[in-house]
């Protein structure tokens, strides 16, 4: 089979990007060592398009990157693949935030709030609305 053209290449780079393909981090991670400055590059950007946290590490060693346009990318593109990981922990903590209020209400409060996503509503606290 022959090896792939450069536009292929990067086609196909920018199509994993567009598609947020999970399941292709580890080769697009593969590719910021590419010989190629314009794979590096666009590699950079499809991860940060799909956000996968295990290419944050990665996307910070490209900061050092011999040219200007992949370190921009790396730069740019590290801090989109950590913000799904920040956002799944907020909502994560979201999910347990009616149950720690619940525990802080008085314990008559408490029993008269039996629905956690409703306690401001339910229990008519304002400093919880």
């Amino acid at each position: 089979m022959a090896r792939p053209t450069l536009e292929e290449q990067l086609a196909a780079v920018r199509a994993l990007g567009d598609l947020r393909a999970s399941q292709s981090a580890g080769r697009l991670i593969q590719l910021l060592i590419s010989e190629s400055a314009q794979v590096r590059k666009e590699s950079a950007r499809a991860l940060g398009l799909i956000g996968e946290p295990i290419a944050v590490e990665p996307l910070l060693s490209a900061l050092r990157d011999p040219e200007e346009s992949v370190r921009d990318a790396a730069a740019r593109d590290a801090t989109a693949a950590a913000a799904p990981a920040r956002l799944r922990a907020l909502q994560d903590d979201a999910r347990r935030l009616p149950r720690r209020l619940l525990r802080r209400l008085p314990a008559q409060a408490a029993q008269a709030c039996q629905q956690p996503p409703n306690v401001a509503r339910d229990c008519g606290d304002p400093r919880l609305q």
